[in-house]
């Protein structure tokens, strides 16, 4: 059996194992799973930072990701009106064929008579993205093998090849978290290494091809930026080549690397427009590194975890990195130029796993762009130990951790809480019973639903995800395959890459004159009231925090002083908070920059609170009356419903009231609460206090429009 096709028959077996293309009556129809993320669920933090890109450029039409549906982080507004987006453009624009291909899918189906939303949200753009990530993966592996058996026995090169796969953490990160962009990572560093090893084999390469080269160093760093550390490997060869070569020979190779720096510059050009023009400086914004303690202890303890963690240390959890490190020294002994260029490149994403603090994973995910190194390494021993009749210790050691890593996938986050400190010794200690219950094979295959003959073709969603998606899964698995096992003619192959070497030059350019010209930094009144709703999404999220969402009403003070809004809100958050009289004197503010504002109905609230007697005064209007009775039915007596009857009264007694606004936001927000609980087959009256005491706050009606609220 040909080598590509046992890379594929592996690479489709963990698939089936690990993806749940599940029950008809459970993932299919609901987002109910258990533990696992499927094809149709993307988690709201990195996962929808790099999934936003897409979606929002074909969909929306910009990179303007304050609208995006589940993202996380929608409410990091920068200075020019945008939000941040944290995570890069590389993996977005490698998956933006796949995202169309879904979008043409949801098209169909919506001709068809389906209720397929045309949104990106959608099954048809999940699923795909999910195929276009995990095919990464394999075209990975297959450039892997590809780059091993140039220079290994063909044992050795398809052995490795399996188990930089099967004995890393790389698994869950191409059939589980699979929309991050450790796939793109893999498949583009693998890439970039065999035009490495085709540079070393010639020096006298095309100039088509040092440009290309350059463009996929430049979607390393679009990927993930510390991937530029590949930069040493043609720095490396080409200064070896010039010192070695005559003075008149050396102009071809100056004119390869500048060519290469051009390329690299292009590709990362996206990247850098979009951080200038959205974030409105030079950088990714990313609040969430956390860095060790900038001291010679603190950097060789975060050393040590890296290798002796407890919880994902790859001593204890992917062990053939230690291998494959011991393989190091002897490519040393045979080539010391590669040996120090590999070791560079190991210790530059290394330096970033010692650095980056970042327990809420699976395994050293930090380094799966470094596979390179590791297949490098662990064939070399391999190879040396074949000489000694004793290659299979290599294959021992690398069976066993690839059995441990299937074993830690089904424990986490499934079995095992998430976070676990102590997540490898649980795993270990809960092997029996995951043996005992048939856990070893996780119940929601399509492998399961054939034997159970459970197979429901009733609607369009099901004929999606049971056998539109995982049919073209491996129509295109089996594509690639075929184009891994014969290759084109050496003609064909060169006229591909000077093809693809200008389309992607042309594409940068294009992606980069785009994101400049459509995405100009917002108005003012418009930046102030993203500002305002980012206050509220923040407190939304944590409500004892008070400092980050003051900080945000501060900025939009200063750009719209004029606003009622802003104390509105703040005098919402410290009502919420309990403290009456504060509340009233920002209440009382809001209404000096509008009279009629709707911060009237709730200083009348808050005064009656305060009070603690809510009963009308014979001065008092007849709406300031129905106006304290329904708070009393609603603050005091907990009758919901009497309340509103009393809001609708107080509204129709004087509808020019100043006091009109508010009870019109009280009724409005009632109305749209009550619609949504019996769409669900819910009452009304069943909602928390906490709705009850947020009803007519601009907390609420902000609420109500927010994408993940």
């Amino acid at each position: 059996m040909k080598p590509n096709l046992i890379i594929t028959a592996v690479f489709l077996l963990y698939g089936l194992l690990l993806t749940p293309f599940g029950h008809v009556g459970q993932p299919v129809e609901r987002d109910a799973n258990p533990g696992y993320y499927s094809i149709r669920n993307i988690d709201p933090g990195d996962d929808s930072g790099y999934y936003a890109y897409v979606r929002s450029a074909v969909i929306d039409g910009d990179l303007d990701f304050f609208d995006e549906r589940g993202f996380w982080h929608f409410d990091a507004i920068t200075p020019t009106g945008y939000t941040a987006n944290y995570w890069y453009i590389g993996a977005p624009i490698l998956w933006s064929p796949f995202f169309l291909t879904g979008h043409a899918m949801a098209a169909v189906s919506q001709a068809a008579g389906a209720a397929v939303p045309l949104n990106g949200y959608s099954l048809p753009y999940r699923g795909m993205t999910f195929i276009g990530s995990a095919l990464l993966t394999l075209g990975g592996l297959l450039l892997c093998h590809a780059c091993l058996k140039r220079r290994f026995a063909p044992k050795v090169a398809l052995g490795v090849t399996l188990l930089v796969f099967t004995a890393t953490c790389l698994p869950y990160f191409t059939f589980i978290r699979n929309r991050m962009s450790h796939s793109g990572d893999v498949f583009a560093a693998f890439l970039f290494f065999y035009c490495f090893l085709l540079f070393r084999e010639k020096r006298d390469q095309p100039r088509w091809f040092f440009l290309g080269w350059g463009l996929l160093l430049g979607l390393l760093a679009d990927l993930r930026y510390i991937s530029i550390v590949y930069a040493f490997l043609p720095l490396g060869q080409a200064g070896l080549y010039l010192l070695k070569s005559p003075r008149e020979k050396r102009r071809p190779l100056w004119t390869g690397l500048a060519l290469g720096v051009l390329g690299c510059v292009i590709a990362f050009l996206p990247q850098a427009v979009f951080w200038l023009r959205a974030h409105g400086v030079f950088s990714s914004l990313n609040p969430f590194t956390v860095l060790v303690e900038p001291s010679l202890t603190g950097v060789l303890e975060s050393m040590a975890q890296m290798f002796t963690g407890g919880t994902r240390g790859l001593v204890y959890m992917e062990f053939i990195w230690v291998a494959g490190l011991l393989g190091l020294p002897l490519v040393w002994r045979r080539d010391p130029l590669l040996a120090s260029m590999l070791t560079l490149v190991f210790l530059g994403f290394a330096s970033a796993q010692i650095v980056i603090m970042d327990p809420a994973t699976f395994g050293q995910r930090y380094l799966l762009p470094a596979l390179p190194v590791l297949a490098w390494g662990l064939a070399e021993l391999a190879e040396t130990l074949n000489r000694h009749k004793q290659w299979r210790l290599v294959f021992t050691l690398g069976i066993a951790g690839s059995l441990w890593i299937y074993i830690l996938i089904l424990n986490y986050k499934v079995v095992l809480q998430h976070n676990d400190p102590e997540f490898l010794y649980h795993a270990l200690k809960q092997l029996p019973d995951l043996a005992d219950r048939a856990g070893l094979v996780r119940p929601t295959t399509l492998i399961d639903l054939w034997a159970q003959g459970e197979i429901r073709l009733q609607t369009a969603q099901q004929w999606m995800f049971l056998v539109i998606l995982p049919g073209t899964f491996f129509v295109l698995t089996a594509a690639l395959t075929v184009l891994a096992v014969r290759p084109p003619s050496t003609t064909m192959l060169k006229f591909s890459g000077r093809a693809g070497t200008a389309f992607g030059v042309v594409f940068s350019l294009a992606l980069s004159l785009w994101i400049f010209a459509a995405h100009p930094p917002k108005e003012s009144p418009e930046i102030a009231e993203r500002y305002r709703i980012s206050a509220v999404s923040q407190w939304l999220k944590n409500p004892p925090q008070m400092k980050a969402p003051e900080k945000l009403l501060e900025k939009s003070e200063a750009l719209a002083p004029e606003s009622d809004d802003t104390w509105r809100i703040r005098g919402d958050l410290v009502f919420m908070q309990g403290d009456w009289k504060r509340a009233q004197s920002l209440y009382r503010k809001a209404i000096e920059r509008d009279a009629k504002s709707a911060a009237w109905v709730q200083l009348e609230r808050a005064r009656l609170i305060e009070r603690q007697n809510p009963e009308a005064e014979i001065e008092d209007s007849a709406a300031l009356q129905h106006l304290k009775r329904g708070f009393k039915r609603l603050d005091f007596e907990n009758k919901p419903l009497e309340a509103m009857e009393e809001f609708k009264k107080a509204l129709g007694a004087d509808p020019q009231s100043k006091y009109a606004a508010g009870l019109q936001a009280i009724l409005i927000q009632f109305a749209r609460e009550k619609l949504r609980m019996e769409g669900q087959g819910s009452s009304i009256t069943g909602l928390p206090t906490v709705f009850w005491q947020i009803l007519g706050t601009r907390l609420n009606e902000i609420r109500a429009r927010l994408p993940l609220f």
